[in-house]
């Protein structure tokens, strides 16, 4: 077996218990224990995945997605099929997964989704009016409102609001998922009030609604639009071939699912951060209030682009990536067999004193004074399967700031601490960011009345 990495002694059970409750706390302490690279059982996975943070063998995982060394989406498939579809390009591998990548990239590598700016612009300010003032109340759920009608608008275009109906969104991300959903030994339909058997029969209506709308466009032979379901539809791959329909259904479910939660729990946090931050709240509003405040002026600027960044870097929504070796490699100077789980430790790497000035405090500057290398800063991946939608969450994040921060005046409790809890497979602020909204006049509308 050569030279292995150290592994935390506890039990199973011990690890399961703190891997659920306090995840960045232990990799913390093992980091501290055990060193850059180690070893965990960790619950929904068979075998033992080794964790690392170091930084140039983070650069060699990475450099190895797309090659025989390393496969990642095969891991995922056993857990993730059943919860969103076989053809979903999270769980492929190989050439199926060149093929949907090189498929669905064009219309975010291009920022097609930019033609919504101004649309955007005026959904968000709507949901933001629309938060109570003088009460308490988590800003999460919120933040899911609006991230869901934004997604919902770049997938669909102006039927944004008539493909899905607003009920059935409501009670398919009503709640929160749970982590236990990818457990597979509990994805069993016990009947529609199970949790399971509930969202299974959620997802095939969402499943019959974007069809039918894909059916609908055929039909009427509507081409051309800017939307990534026109974008899918319409795609070709090197042979000329098109996505079948369940590929298409699945991509966008997909899409839906993933792109509304992540970055409306990333922008949970830079909330937190930023309301907790009396300096960096008034650069930001200064920087805002000095532009005029359209889409592309607002995406370009610095100080809010660093921002965005160092709240990925401080809080990222995922704490890992993961891959599973095919041949022997040595990874962080240890020997590793072909069948190991290897996951480069997002977080854990954010947060190293040797790459990061004080990394534990919240200090955008850091990215005005220095680029950084894929394998210290990584919040959406790396490699070939380096999050495809990465642009319009950033480029989301970028708008929804600049208006909350413009626009609102938000407390919260000092004594509040969050913690990063589970929501389904990645982290989000305990509690969900209690906030209060209070009266507030923007620096604009008093310029104006002066």
């Amino acid at each position: 077996m050569g030279n292995q990495p150290p592994a935390l002694a506890s039990s199973r059970f011990a690890q399961a218990v703190e891997f659920y409750r306090r995840p960045l706390e232990l990799f913390q302490r093992c980091r501290e224990t055990l060193g850059s690279c180690f070893t965990l059982r960790v619950p929904t996975f068979p075998a033992p995945i080794t964790f690392t943070c170091d930084p140039e063998a983070i650069k060699a995982i990475f450099a190895a997605d797309g090659t025989d060394l390393i496969e990642s989406g095969s891991i995922a498939a056993p857990i993730f099929e059943p919860v969103i579809g076989k053809h979903s390009m999270l769980i492929l591998d190989g050439e199926k997964h060149h093929r949907h990548r090189a498929l669905i990239m064009p219309y975010f590598s291009r920022g097609q989704f930019a033609k919504f700016g101004d649309d955007l612009v005026r959904l968000i300010a709507g949901q933001i009016d629309q938060w109570p003032k003088g009460v308490r109340f988590p800003i999460r759920p919120r933040m899911q409102n609006i991230t869901l009608q934004v997604i919902l608008r770049v997938i669909f275009g102006d039927r944004a609001g008539l493909v899905i109906a607003p009920t059935l969104l409501r009670k398919f991300f009503g709640r929160s998922p749970s982590p236990l959903i990818f457990m597979h030994a509990l994805q069993r339909d016990l009947g529609s009030l199970s949790p399971w058997g509930r969202y299974i029969r959620l997802r095939a209506e969402m499943y019959q609604s974007i069809a039918a709308e894909r059916d609908r466009r055929l039909a009427a032979r509507l081409f051309g639009n800017d939307d990534i379901l026109a974008s899918l539809m319409e795609a070709r791959d090197e042979s000329g071939n098109a996505l079948e329909t369940q590929e298409i259904i699945d991509e966008i479910f997909t899409l839906i699912a993933a792109g509304n939660d992540t970055t409306a729990t990333a922008l949970s946090w830079a909330a937190y951060h930023i309301f907790t931050n009396q300096r960096v709240l008034s650069r930001l509003r200064d920087e805002i209030g000095a532009v005029e405040p359209t889409t592309e002026r607002l995406t370009s600027l610095p100080f809010l682009d660093a921002t965005v960044k160092e709240v990925l870097r401080i809080s990222p929504i995922f704490s890992f990536a993961l891959r599973r070796l095919t041949q022997n490699m040595k990874v962080a100077g240890f020997d590793l067999p072909p069948g190991t789980l290897i996951a480069p430790s997002i977080y854990l790497v954010h947060h190293d004193a040797k790459l990061w000035n004080e990394p534990a405090r919240f200090n955008p500057d850091r990215f005005l004074e220095a680029r950084h290398p894929t394998n210290h800063f990584s919040p959406f991946g790396g490699g070939i399967r380096h999050c495809i939608g990465a642009a319009l969450a950033t480029y989301e994040m970028k708008l929804v700031l600049a208006q909350v921060v413009t626009q609102t005046e938000l407390s919260i409790d000092p004594s509040y601490v969050p913690h990063a809890r589970w929501i389904g497979n990645f982290l989000g602020p305990s509690k969900n960011v209690p906030v209060v909204r209070h009266e507030f006049t923007p620096a604009r509308e008093m310029r104006a009345a002066g």
